[in-house]
C-alpha cells in the first residue's frame, strides 16, 4: 500500500459528524469543489438526478432552521419518537454519551435556551431538539435535492417499452430507489472531501 492510498483510506476512517462549527466564511470556491466532487458520484443507470442548491446567506439559513425546528418539535416529532427511542437506548450509543461525559460535554450545550428538559438526560424530546439546533451555527448549507424530470423520463422509458402497467409502476419505484441512492452518494462524496479540506460537516 502506497503512501496516498494510506492517506486516502484514513480520511474515509476519520471523518465524523461534526455539530459545533466556527464563524469563519467558507471561501466560494472551496463550496464549488465541493459540488464538482460530487457530481462524480455514482449514478445508477447514468441517469443524472442530483441537483445541488448551496445556501450562504445568513437569513437564509435562519429560515431553514425555523423549518427545520418546526418539523422536529411539531408533526415530525410523533414520527421520529419510536426510532430516536429506540436509537437512544443502543449500546452504542449510550457509550457515546459516557465518552462525552467523561470529556465534560453536554448536549445542549450551546443552546442558549438552557431549558429544564435537558437536565434529567437525554430524552427523545431533547434528542429532537439538538438535532435542529446542530444548523444553527453553520455558515453553509448544501441542499441536495433530486430532480423530478429524471422520473419523468423513467416513465417515457417504461410506456415505450410497455403498456402493462406494473412494468410502468416497476420503473417508477426504480427511478425513486435510484434518485435516494445517487442523493446519498453525492453526499458522502461532499463529506469526505470536505473533511480532506479541513472542514466540519455533518449529515
Amino acid at each position: 500500500m502506497n503512501e496516498f492510498q494510506k492517506q486516502l483510506i484514513d480520511i474515509m476512517k476519520t471523518r465524523r459528524s461534526i455539530r459545533r462549527f466556527k464563524k469563519d466564511p467558507i471561501p466560494i470556491e472551496t463550496l464549488e469543489l465541493l459540488i464538482d466532487v460530487a457530481q462524480y458520484a455514482p449514478c445508477p443507470s447514468g441517469y443524472m438526478v442530483w441537483e445541488f442548491v448551496v445556501v450562504t446567506d445568513q437569513e437564509k439559513i435562519k429560515e431553514i432552521q425555523a423549518a427545520l425546528k418546526s418539523f422536529f418539535q411539531g408533526p415530525g416529532s410523533s414520527a421520529l419518537a419510536p426510532y430516536l427511542g429506540s436509537y437512544i437506548q443502543t449500546e452504542f450509543f449510550q457509550n457515546r454519551l459516557k465518552e462525552f461525559q467523561a470529556l465534560g460535554i453536554h448536549p445542549c450545550e450551546q443552546c442558549s435556551v438552557q431549558c429544564e428538559k435537558s437536565k434529567s438526560g437525554l430524552t427523545t424530546e431533547v434528542y429532537s431538539c439538538r438535532a435542529w439546533l446542530a444548523y444553527r451555527s453553520a455558515t453553509a448549507l448544501i441542499a441536495v435535492l433530486n430532480n423530478p424530470i429524471q422520473r419523468d423520463q423513467y416513465r417515457r422509458n417504461a410506456k415505450a417499452k410497455s403498456d402493462e402497467k406494473s412494468t410502468i409502476k416497476r420503473y417508477e419505484d426504480t427511478a425513486h430507489k435510484f434518485e435516494i441512492a445517487a442523493a446519498n452518494l453525492a453526499i458522502q462524496n461532499i463529506l469526505v472531501t470536505a473533511h480532506a479540506l479541513g472542514l466540519g460537516a455533518v449529515y
